[in-house]
């Protein structure tokens, strides 16, 4: 294979590479829900919800940071510190798995960004 061929298939091969990659994180990525959804039936799914942060609590590196949208409430709680600043009043988007701690829902963070 002569160097100029090698190069337009390199190029193809990194444009195809790079839109299944963007296609990939659009579908990977959880379909925003309002919070009054997240029920027992979806346990252990990955979620996204956005909403107005009520309260925030710290704990070492535990953060409780409970979440508000017009739909209702749930506690969000990270085991590794928070990767933005978020204080009371923030609106906040967070990605993270349903869970069941102590007969409550809480969502375990995976992700959080403030806007």
């Amino acid at each position: 294979m002569d160097e100029k061929r090698l190069k337009h298939v390199s190029i193809l091969v990194i444009v195809i590479g790079m839109s299944g990659l963007l296609y990939l994180s659009y579908v990977l990525e959880p379909k925003l829900v309002n919070i009054n959804d997240i029920s027992d039936e979806i346990v252990g799914s990955k979620v996204k919800i956005a909403g107005i942060v009520d309260s925030v609590h710290e704990r070492g590196k535990v953060y409780f940071v409970t979440v508000s949208d017009a739909s209702g409430k749930i506690l969000a709680v990270s085991f590794d510190g928070l990767p933005v600043e978020v204080w009371d009043g923030s609106n906040v988007e967070v990605i993270g798995n349903v869970k069941i701690y102590k007969g409550e829902l809480e969502i375990i963070i995976e992700g959080i960004k403030t806007f």
